[in-house]
């Protein structure tokens, strides 16, 4: 918890000094795993003779901007890309929250690059919120960053924010491997509910994903446990791999009507090849442009991840739904009971 601790001031006086910081609860020694603790690093230990380390304020650092071109309105689902480690729980929940951009202005305190190269961030820790502090040295092989990516229009947040997220597990290692709805949780405290999608019927989980895509809801999906997330199923879907669900639509075919699900990879690639994919024969223009007016994204030849399904597909690839409160305009209060022996919980909304 230590690392945990700096202060709101400590962010306000460094950002408007002129020295740059140095984090000195998260240094680089330790920001990949902890050997020193006898870690084996699994694929780190590999990593450290090729890893470059950069400041984001180097005039060096590859060309980038804080939340894009236009600010916090640039902010969306696809500035989020995953790198080499296995941290698709965090990749698949923030670009989720991404969905709605103010839920990422209200978690960061910066609004633009900082000179001073330091960064907050407001999280949660036991439900309860506190600013989360690092500094801007990334890590960068072959002169681009190796784990988070800048998004496409060259939004740098994405790779800050999951460097906030190694921070507060200890290093970027112990990020491998988590829940969505943790990865949600830490970032607006929500309660969440997972959804086993074979206990639900097509349109009990369509109705399900409507009225929580209405209500702004965060939604996340888990792919089966079919392997490692290098392996795939037939259809193309990653498995162990955690995925956003971004909305749903009822459309007109020429045949009746199709339920839709729009999806993304955090990877940034679809690779999903079933029904209703970039390339599926099932595609009409006149479908095309309906989905695309309503839903966004189905006339990009390059969408970056994002691809649809129908429910079935939806309801057969995936294993579980995981849905988070939107809190944005929630008023909150928050208690931490301590030495609390009692096993009790509630999952009531």
């Amino acid at each position: 918890m230590e690392r945990n601790k700096n202060t709101y001031d400590d962010f306000l006086t460094i950002n408007a000094g002129t020295n740059k910081y140095t984090d000195p609860n998260f240094p680089k020694d330790d920001a990949l795993y902890w050997k020193d603790a006898g870690e084996a690093g699994r694929d780190m230990a590999q990593l450290e003779g090729w890893v470059d380390w950069m400041r984001v304020s180097d005039s060096n650092f590859p060309n980038h901007s804080f939340f894009g071109p236009n600010g916090i309105s640039s902010v969306n689902p696809q500035d989020i890309v995953q790198g080499y480690i296995g941290n698709c729980w965090i990749m698949a929940a923030v670009s989720a929250l991404a969905e709605v951009p103010h839920r990422i202005d209200s978690f960061f305190v910066n609004t633009d690059v900082s000179d001073a190269g330091i960064y907050a961030v407001q999280m949660y820790t036991l439900g309860v919120p506190f600013t989360q502090i690092v500094d801007d040295w990334m890590p960068l092989s072959d002169g681009n960053t190796l784990f988070a990516g800048l998004g496409k229009d060259g939004s740098i947040w994405g790779a800050i924010t999951e460097k906030t997220f190694a921070k507060r597990y200890g290093n970027y290692e112990h990020t491998v491997g988590g829940w969505m709805y943790a990865g949600v949780a830490a970032i607006n405290g929500s309660p969440y509910k997972i959804f086993d999608h074979a206990g639900l019927s097509n349109d009990e989980l369509f109705n399900l994903i409507k009225t929580h895509d209405i209500d702004k809801d965060v939604m996340t999906a888990a792919s089966h446990f079919c392997g490692s997330h290098d392996e795939t199923n037939d259809a193309g879907v990653a498995c162990s791999h955690a995925y956003t669900t971004i909305g749903c639509g009822e459309f007109s075919t020429g045949s009746g009507t199709v339920k839709l699900i729009k999806v993304r990879n955090p990877w940034g690639q679809e690779q999903y090849g079933g029904d209703y994919s970039d390339d599926s024969y099932l595609w009409t223009d006149e479908l095309r442009a309906a989905v695309h007016a309503e839903l966004g994204d189905a006339l990009e030849p390059n969408n970056e991840g994002i691809f649809f399904m129908d429910i079935d597909s939806y309801k057969t690839n995936f294993q579980l739904s995981v849905i988070n409160q939107d809190t944005s305009k929630w008023n909150m209060d928050y208690f931490l009971a301590l030495d609390d022996d009692s096993q009790e919980t509630s999952t009531d909304w």
